[in-house]
């Protein structure tokens, strides 16, 4: 008996590391998709706007059929894997196919679930998750400011922006490229200290919007000398990108906990709302900075997460309701 205990284990160990692996290798195909559009191969930057969004339209429409049909997980992960293969062919850069590739190699002969409508019950030792008093409404606040704290803006146009203020196009790339490498930091760190989840989301929010804040601030201020603004708006703009990564990918977490199996398409739907703005956000984004400048263009992604984040203080899951004492 302790030999099948051991085995059975190992056997969920090594599963769960194949679809890690697969998620890890989507994710980075996710990045890569959002960030390569160049807009000085284009006429206008209309053109290369809706270039870029081509990839949210996309997820938006995908989710939105996921969340209306009842699908076979099984099936549907191996069509997407054949699908990355050859949109990675039509792309003419092959290498990208590793995501599909790598599934159809690694993909379990079973899953445990094969439905996308129910959720994985909960070992009898581990604690119940807690739900929030209103779990539709901060599903869909979640998403909304995943979107506004700036998450689709430093994908897409990370480099646009850093060379906004004067900084040169390499430099512009190298930080682009270096502002994700950063965000392995507070990642390793998180794993390391025994901190609430609650803590980590909504205080890495808070700092994320608190650099919002300042980003506008400086942006707007006349005085600043040129080089002094674009020293300033570059560390802002890499606070901004490493604070909201641990908020992000924590909440994406209790997403799902919040509803039992005959609600959890909820939580997809919640979903299209992210692809939704996402796209609206990059389709509109560039056009914005170039005709009216950074502080009305970053203006809306501030306001909507200062109020997203006053929504979610009180609707946060926890044992204890939040209360302001006057």
């Amino acid at each position: 008996m302790q030999v099948s205990h051991i085995d059975f284990a190992f056997h969920s160990l090594v599963f769960n590391m194949r679809l890690a692996l697969v998620l890890a290798l989507v994710s980075s195909l996710q990045i890569f998709q959002q960030s390569s559009v160049d807009p000085n191969q284009y006429d206008t930057i209309w053109q290369a706007s809706l270039v870029t969004a081509a990839f949210p339209i996309g997820k938006f429409i995908a989710t939105c059929f996921l969340s209306f049909n009842n699908v076979n997980l099984h099936s549907e992960l191996d069509r997407c894997a054949r699908l990355l293969i050859v949109g990675a062919v039509i792309s003419a850069i092959p290498i990208i196919s590793s995501p599909g590739i790598f599934y159809l190699i690694l993909r379990p002969d079973e899953y445990p679930l094969d439905e996308c409508t129910e959720t994985v019950s909960i070992d009898g030792d581990a604690p119940e998750p807690i739900k929030s008093s209103h779990p539709v409404l901060f599903v869909f606040v979640l998403m909304v400011i995943n979107v506004s704290i700036g998450v689709p803006l430093m994908q897409t146009f990370s480099t646009l922006i850093f060379s906004y203020y004067g900084m040169p196009k390499n430099l512009a790339s190298i930080f682009s490229v270096l502002y994700p490498i950063l965000q392995l930091i507070p990642v390793m760190i998180s794993t390391r200290i025994n901190v609430s989840r609650k803590r980590l989301v909504l205080g890495g929010y808070l700092v994320a919007i608190e650099a919002q804040f300042f980003l506008l601030l400086t942006s707007s201020y006349p005085y600043i000398p040129e080089k002094h603004q674009m020293i300033a708006m570059t560390v802002l703009l890499l606070i901004l990108s490493i604070s909201f990564v641990i908020p992000c990918n924590t909440a994406l977490c209790i997403l799902f906990e919040q509803f039992d199996g005959s609600n959890v398409k909820t939580a997809s739907k919640s979903r299209c709302v992210m692809w939704f703005l996402a796209s609206i956000s990059t389709l509109t984004f560039s056009k914005v900075l170039v005709t009216y400048g950074f502080a009305v263009a970053f203006f809306p992604y501030f306001l909507g997460s200062v109020v997203s984040y006053a929504v979610m203080l009180f609707i946060f899951p926890s044992k204890h309701s939040f209360v302001i004492k006057l």
